[in-house]
């Protein structure tokens, strides 16, 4: 509905399936020469981690943490996630 676009139920499924983060991770590993975006990052800091809500809180510098919340504390609200 957000996009605008109507999923059958075999589409949905498989992003699922993609969206799963073992089979982010593997892919991760199997692509990472592939993708533009990580050129230059660094490969012993794997984009998909834990895979748990909240877990760039834990993860990041307090001091870098409460700046993202305080230039999108308000969309991350209206998004529906819990703030703190």
């Amino acid at each position: 509905t957000f996009l605008n676009h109507e999923a059958a139920p075999p589409d949905l499924e498989r992003a699922v399936e993609f969206s799963r983060a073992d089979r982010m991770r593997k892919m991760e590993k199997e692509q990472w020469d592939h993708w533009k975006p990580a050129e230059g990052a660094r490969r012993d800091k794997p984009f998909v981690r834990e895979a748990r809500s909240g877990q760039w809180r834990d993860t990041l510098d307090p001091e870098i943490a409460q700046r993202i919340e305080a230039v999108w504390n308000d969309r991350i609200i209206e998004l529906g996630y819990p703030i703190g």
